[in-house]
């Protein structure tokens, strides 16, 4: 059985400007978060792991799962996952139970 999540219907909701903001990754006292071109703390460092923005979602782990934010730091895919990639043309692998 193939796990893959559809970003269409989760983008469909979201602002344009959203995706205008840059917003990387990093790592901060064991955390990670999110910081704007500017350096400042835009997502609080919450996550045990988080991945770059890809078609306006981030993966991250959070309390050993996965799960997708988006640049307002909203989960927009519950952390329910073993494991997640970033999302690619509207799709994203995850594995939940052994399963992909």
């Amino acid at each position: 059985m193939l796990i893959v999540l559809a970003a269409t219907s989760i983008l469909s909701v979201m602002s344009v400007a959203l995706s205008a903001q840059e917003l990387t990754p990093k790592k901060k006292s064991e955390k990670w978060g999110f910081v704007d071109s500017s350096g400042n703390e835009a997502i609080s460092f919450i996550y045990d792991d988080a991945r770059s923005f890809s078609e306006g979602l981030a993966a991250v782990k959070k309390d050993g799962k996965y799960g997708f934010i988006d640049k307002d730091g909203k989960e927009a895919v519950p952390c329910i996952y073993d494991y997640a990639e970033s999302f690619i043309e509207g799709l994203a692998k995850v594995r939940k139970t052994g399963k992909y």
